[in-house]
């Protein structure tokens, strides 16, 4: 095959794994897809994943280090990266995680950032144990000014990963390097390489199932985990936006691409809401009525009505009562005086009685 060929090939196959990245899968909605044996709820996927863990520790302790103990842990990790612990990331990211050893050049195809180490997962400190994983090739890179997406990560998940990065890793490293070369990623699937897209999905089902799960597509935990995020019976957990942020997208898209229950559940909220309205409403208009039906019983105050009229017979009239009245007060005045006199005779009086 002609090399120019070969590249092109290649080439198609990188546009076809980035388009599948990029481009969100609008998924059915959770009823249709455990009618089809394809769903499983938060807390059944936590529950899984936890006892798998646990098993996983206990198995490494009772018999040591072995290519099965490893892979056992190796399982568990993977899956405690991508549902439980952590707001389910993209899986390009988790395949594409960098081990901590790893000491070569970003291995993204289509890095152009200089000095860029890929999405890699770091130990920080050991004592005491943090982790970080940063993820600069994510979905919203470019829109985001090539900001990665980075968090430390909660003690119980850098204590698996650690534990698994150990011994575990190492052993798996020297069984695969008889039949490949080694990988510089955090996961590997049974031959030691990175894992393909088709090839996670399938290594991810097949877990599952063994573990007493059904047989769901590993990108269908970001359905589950927003649906859980955005029913009505959420539990504590993180803010939406700070999950959608690690999952490398936003709250809009989740309602879009993932929340298949927004628009019924928005829908059957108003409606059964509209009760509360509707009694506010009722109270509302009777404390109206109520007030309406006070005022109308209360004593009407003394009013004085002027009335005005244009016609000259009121004028006439208005003058007429206004000279009477001025009249009556000038006879009230004339008379005041009289009880003067009244008094002054008086005295009067009382002289003459001195007189005598």
């Amino acid at each position: 095959m002609h090399p120019s060929l070969v590249e092109g090939l290649q080439w198609l196959q990188t546009l076809n794994e980035q388009l599948a990245d990029q481009i969100p899968r609008r998924h059915k909605d959770p009823a249709s897809l455990l009618a089809a044996g394809k769903w499983m709820s938060a807390p059944e996927l936590v529950h899984i994943i936890d006892t798998a863990w646990k098993h996983a520790e206990l198995d490494l302790q009772q018999q040591g280090v072995t290519v099965q103990t490893s892979r056992q842990l190796h399982d568990a990790a993977l899956a405690s990266v991508t549902f439980s612990h952590l707001p389910p990331i993209r899986l390009s990211c988790i395949r594409g995680l960098v081990a901590p050893s790893y000491q070569g050049p970003c291995l993204h195809p289509d890095c152009k950032l200089p000095g860029c180490e890929g999405n890699r997962l770091y130990i920080i400190t050991t004592s005491p144990l943090l982790m970080r994983i940063q993820l600069p090739h994510h979905k919203n890179a470019c829109k985001w000014g090539q900001a990665s997406i980075e968090f430390d990560l909660p003690a119980q998940l850098a204590e698996l990963l650690y534990t698994y990065l150990g011994e575990a890793r190492r052993a798996l490293l020297a069984y695969h390097l008889l039949i490949g070369q080694s990988c510089p990623y955090v996961f590997m699937d049974m031959h030691g390489r990175g894992f393909a897209d088709a090839a996670l999905t399938l290594y991810w089902q097949k877990w599952l199932v063994l573990q007493g799960g059904v047989s769901m597509n590993p990108s269908m935990c970001r359905q589950v985990f927003v649906d859980e995020r955005a029913s009505n019976s959420a539990a504590a957990g993180p803010s939406n936006q700070g999950a959608a942020m690690v999952m490398g997208h936003s709250e809009q898209q989740w309602h879009r691409w993932y929340d298949m229950q927004f628009h019924p559940r928005l829908a059957q909220n108003a409606v059964n809401s509209m009760q509360l309205w509707r009694t506010a409403m009722l109270q509302i208009r009777s404390d109206a009525l109520a007030a309406a039906a006070q005022l109308s019983l209360s004593p009407a105050p003394h009013c004085r009505h002027v009335i005005v009229s244009d016609s000259e017979s009121d004028c006439e009239e208005f003058q007429s009562c206004k000279s009477d009245s001025m009249e009556d007060s000038e006879t009230e005045q004339d008379v005041q005086p009289d009880d003067d006199i009244e008094l002054d005779l008086q005295c009067d009086d009382d002289i003459e009685l001195d007189l005598q």
